[in-house]
């Protein structure tokens, strides 16, 4: 609001941050300023803001900071500078406002042309007067007039004078009056106070401007970071800050902890304390993780030994229920947990047990549907082992170890048991661990009773050929088993075993190569030509025939005329040539040529010497 009170008019008001109380003196002589020249000088204004006062000259009215002597010799003031007004409409008043708020103002003024009456009046912040001043002045006749004025809290002074005429004015002194705020305590009452009262009576301040009337208390507690460190803050500013209140009075009885990964037994995670995750019954993941980036352990289907299912993690399901865990995924609704069975143990002696636990527990099981009321376990009988021991056993049981059943009614204390003797191995080396029969399974020879490896002489392995190609270094008594042959003493794999090819064999001729049906010639549906068919001979390994044609008379005359049978392999149609002609069928394979079949002293036709349709002829069947 704007008052007009006199002559002259100066506005003063604060528009920056709150200052806090306190003597504030302004002397203008901070300023460069020029000497008696007002209308180019420095008007003042805002220059002292930070010292909590602005000042507001009308445009009319001009102030302006020049250095002294203006118009005349003034003195009584802090030298070099003053504030220098010209002449103005006689209805306007100089105007101070204040903000904060004080409670004294005074400065020194003059009227250097003429004798004049200065005042200075103080008003609150609704305009009602608080104080005024007045001094004369005698031109340029004597010093700059103290004028003071007091009051609880002054908003704004005017400086009016009678003349209308030049005035000048220096050493502005003010005391601030320290605004009050909201001060909030312990017990989360409020008091409006001064910030300084409010922390002299162990309050909080909520800051500049605010007022209990509109401010709800809040008391500062520890205040956790993710860094570890801690701050008395209230639990608004806590949030704000991304901060964890711990629900304690203060930082020095906190040890702040960051929230980790807890699992828990049903397969969901929180982030919490340690101390909060135990409480809780969870499981800590480790410094650093969170559930965001965790997976918990699910529960899984846990078979109990009444044959019931329940869900549970699986050293849950072990260690505390004494179940067996299904399988990570698997629910009870995906399974048939074993019902109890009777369980037969070596004793003979009976528990109704699951197989899993029966077998752990070395039982045998007896069946789905059985139990102890009504099974009768079977007797023992002598078991003799691999080692040559005797265990008297189940027979179920006796299987399960390996040994070999004596009989309905043996027992140990009457039965022997076979030892165990040398065994050659047939990829070399030797054992006496293991019984003959369990030798032979092996693949070895056993070197007979009373014999071990110390005093038993193994044959040497030896490299063995295989009818395909294949190599095994094994004693010569296991590659003659193995219908390969053995490549001598000192010999091993690393030497290349010649691979027989594939043999086309012969096709059916007579009693000497006999088969379903021998060559036959017979004429072609085709008017002139000949159909010759056959049956597949001895060889598997033939894929396809070739036909071979020569002159009667001359026996080895024969030459290749069709060198496959267009996918026919037992029959060929062509046309023939003119002449008596003998032909022959020969099987082939891809590389080479059979048999071309016996003469009539028994022995081999050889092949056509002319025109043959493969390289080589191979004899033989497989």
């Amino acid at each position: 609001m704007k008052l007009s009170i006199g002559a002259l008019s100066l506005a003063l008001f604060v528009a920056g941050p709150s200052v806090r109380a306190g003597v504030v003196t302004i002397d203008f002589d901070d300023r460069a300023a020029p000497s008696c020249v007002i209308g180019t000088a420095e008007r003042i204004g805002n220059q002292w803001e930070a010292e909590g006062v602005v000042f507001v000259s009308p445009p009319s009215l001009p102030g302006a900071i020049v250095e002294q002597p203006c118009f005349g010799i003034v003195s009584g003031h802090s030298a070099p500078n003053i504030v220098a007004f010209l002449p103005g409409p006689a209805e306007l008043p100089v105007e101070i406002n204040f903000d904060p708020l004080v409670t004294m103002v005074s400065l020194k003024a003059t009227n250097w042309n003429r004798v004049d009456d200065i005042t200075l009046t103080a008003y609150d912040s609704m305009g009602v007067e608080l104080d005024s001043d007045t001094v004369s002045t005698f031109g340029m006749v004597g010093p700059l007039q103290q004028l003071t004025v007091t009051g609880p809290a002054i908003a704004s002074a005017f400086l009016t004078n009678t003349s209308s005429d030049e005035i000048a004015i220096d050493d502005l002194t003010f005391v601030q009056v320290e605004p009050t705020q909201a001060c909030c305590f312990a017990d989360e009452s409020c008091l409006d106070l001064p910030y300084v009262d409010c922390r002299m009576m162990d309050g909080f301040g909520a800051g500049d401007g605010t007022e209990c009337a509109t401010t709800t208390c809040e008391v500062p507690e520890a205040c956790c970071f993710d860094d570890l460190s801690c701050l008395d803050l209230v639990p608004s500013d806590c949030t704000a800050m991304g901060g964890r209140m711990e629900g304690v009075a203060n930082c020095t009885l906190t040890d702040c902890q960051v929230p980790e990964a807890c699992c828990f037994d049903d397969g969901t995670c929180q982030d919490l304390l340690v101390d909060d995750c135990t409480l809780m019954d969870g499981s800590m993941q480790g410094p650093g993780l969170e559930c965001a980036t965790v997976s918990c352990p699910q529960p899984q289907a846990c078979c109990l030994e009444d044959g019931t299912c329940v869900e549970a993690l699986t050293d849950v399901c072990t260690f505390v229920l004494g179940g067996t865990a299904q399988g990570e995924g698997v629910e009870c609704a995906m399974v048939g947990c074993p019902a109890p069975e009777a369980c037969c143990f070596p004793d003979g002696s009976c528990l109704d047990l699951t197989p899993p636990t029966c077998s752990a527990m070395g039982g045998v099981s007896q069946g789905a549907g059985t139990d102890c009321m009504t099974t009768a376990c079977p007797p023992t009988q002598a078991c003799c082992l691999s080692d040559g021991s005797c265990v008297d056993l189940l027979p179920l049981a006796c299987d399960g170890m390996g040994g070999t059943l004596q009989g309905a009614g043996t027992e140990c204390a009457t039965t022997t048991c076979p030892l165990p003797e040398a065994c050659c191995l047939a990829g070399g080396g030797c054992t006496d661990e293991v019984l003959p029969s369990a030798c032979a399974m092996l693949g070895g020879v056993a070197q007979g009773e009373g014999t071990d490896c110390m005093t038993a002489t193994c044959p040497e392995i030896e490299a063995c050929c295989r009818p395909d190609g294949t190599c095994f270094d094994i004693t010569p008594e296991a590659c003659a088993t193995a219908m390969g042959t053995s490549l001598g003493p000192g010999t091993d794999c690393t030497m290349a075993c010649d691979v027989m090819p594939p043999l086309p064999g012969w096709t059916p001729d007579g009693a000497a190569r006999p088969g379903e049906e021998p060559l036959r010639v017979t004429k072609s549906t085709v008017p002139g030509d000949l159909l010759l068919s056959w049956s597949l001979g001895c060889s598997p390994e033939a894929t396809d025939h070739v036909v071979h044609a020569g002159w009667v008379g001359d026996w080895y005359s024969h030459e290749a005329i069709a060198c496959d049978t267009a996918g026919a392999v037992t029959s060929v149609t062509f046309m023939p040539v003119v002449g008596a002609r003998y032909y022959l069928v020969v099987p082939v394979t891809m590389d080479d040529e059979g048999s071309h079949g016996l003469d009539s002293s028994g022995a081999e036709r050889p092949p056509s010497a002319t025109m043959a349709c493969r390289p080589t002829q191979v004899l033989g069947c497989p």
